[in-house]
């Protein structure tokens, strides 16, 4: 096995150096390693593609779809993704030239912070957050400024941002996640004009991550930020997690023209362009309406049962009202929450994700986007477990 010289890895790249392995993809991959462990940690649909996507996908390639697209993306895709985040998020009307189709929504995400800020700039980054944030802005040498949300119902305020805005100089972004992850928040209309309205008179670029957007529950309405600040607004989702694609990759980036141009440069540079015949089969499943309302319907149920059941079992519970995701606070017996999530991995064979990794010490993170079965019997193991530590 080659190795490197010691001088060589001196000078290697310092902000990539320090950087760890996801502690989330580090987690998950613990769990994969035991087959007999019941999977609660990542946002991985139980839904396996539709027979129709499968049969787009097939159909492209056997038409010898092949060949490069677009830069920016399979034009009837980019014209689908513009009328489905109008249709589905109540965003601007945009064109072709200001939609661009990603590697996922990941890739989006770094497109736009490597095009957008500089080394040294500063961006808001409300907590608790997905890591990927964090670690994208620090790997390019871009400053983050925490903003606490815990006592605000895992929300930001007006008030809140207005705070940190005056007390910072060289705030170039504010990152906005809606539906949040890992707390499953969600923001009214009336709560994201208020934050647009704070937003409004500064020239921050407002990177919102909608990758949840589709997935509301109860009376939760998903309106972008992007409908009050389109000038300033970069809007990234995609259909990994809505539409049940998640090993398919395919994300969107949508702004100010501009703006596109810059991130569509990157993009290039890293990709050049997305998968052909897997942006044919793009168009298929944003046209097919029935069965993501089943998923939704599905997701929903199992939110329920796993809410109720945590609820039973002692926890402090917040019922979700969008995203993947339940949040449930450690008992105070509880020292370490990393010990607690590697023993009942070890003892129950459940797996969870502490959550320090997301910027909230004391809790835990659950996917519900699973099956009903292994909910219900990762519940009754995760009984027997605390059984034996009260």
């Amino acid at each position: 096995m080659p190795t490197i010289k010691n001088d060589l890895y001196d000078q290697l790249n310092t902000q990539v150096i320090p950087q760890k392995s996801s502690a989330l993809r580090a987690w998950h991959q613990k769990f994969q390693a035991d087959e007999s462990v019941i999977d609660l940690s990542l946002g991985e649909p139980g839904f396996a593609v539709s027979q129709e996507v499968k049969h787009a996908f097939q159909e492209a390639i056997a038409s010898d779809a092949s060949h490069y697209a677009s830069t920016k993306g399979y034009v009837p895709l980019r014209e689908r993704v513009a009328g489905y985040v109008t249709e589905s998020f109540d965003a601007p009307a945009y064109s072709v030239a200001e939609t661009l189709i990603t590697v996922g929504a990941t890739e989006g995400i770094y497109a736009t912070f490597q095009a957008l800020f500089s080394r040294g700039d500063a961006i808001i980054i409300p907590m608790p957050a997905y890591p990927l944030y964090g670690n994208i802005a620090a790997l390019l040498g871009i400053e983050i400024i925490p903003l606490d949300t815990r006592t605000t119902d895992f929300k930001v305020t007006p008030e809140g941002l207005e705070d940190l805005l005056g007390k910072h100089a060289n705030i170039k972004g504010f990152i906005f996640n809606d539906p949040t992850n890992p707390t499953g928040a969600t923001y009214t209309a009336q709560e994201v004009s208020d934050l647009a309205q704070v937003l409004l008179p500064t020239n921050l670029v407002v990177v919102t991550d909608e990758i949840y957007g589709a997935l509301t529950y109860d009376d939760a309405e998903h309106v972008t930020i992007a409908k009050y600040l389109p000038e300033q607004t970069i809007l990234i989702g995609g259909l990994s997690k809505s539409h049940a694609m998640t090993g398919y990759r395919l994300g969107f980036v949508l702004g100010p023209e501009l703006l596109m141009n810059m991130i569509t440069q990157v993009h290039q540079l890293m990709v050049s362009s997305v998968n052909t015949p897997l942006m044919i089969a793009g168009v298929t499943a944003l046209d097919n309406h029935e069965n993501f309302a089943v998923m939704k319907r599905t997701y929903q149920m199992q939110r329920d049962l796993m809410v109720e059941a945590l609820r039973a079992l002692g926890f402090m519970v917040i019922s979700p009202k969008g995203g993947f995701y339940v949040l449930a606070k450690l008992p105070a017996s509880v020292v370490s929450e990393e010990t607690f999530v590697s023993d009942l991995a070890t003892q129950a064979k459940v797996g969870v994700l502490p959550g320090n990794i997301f910027g909230l010490p004391g809790y835990i993170r659950l996917s519900f986007a699973g099956n009903k079965a292994d909910i219900e019997e990762a519940m009754d193991r995760m009984q027997q477990f605390l059984s034996t530590i009260a």
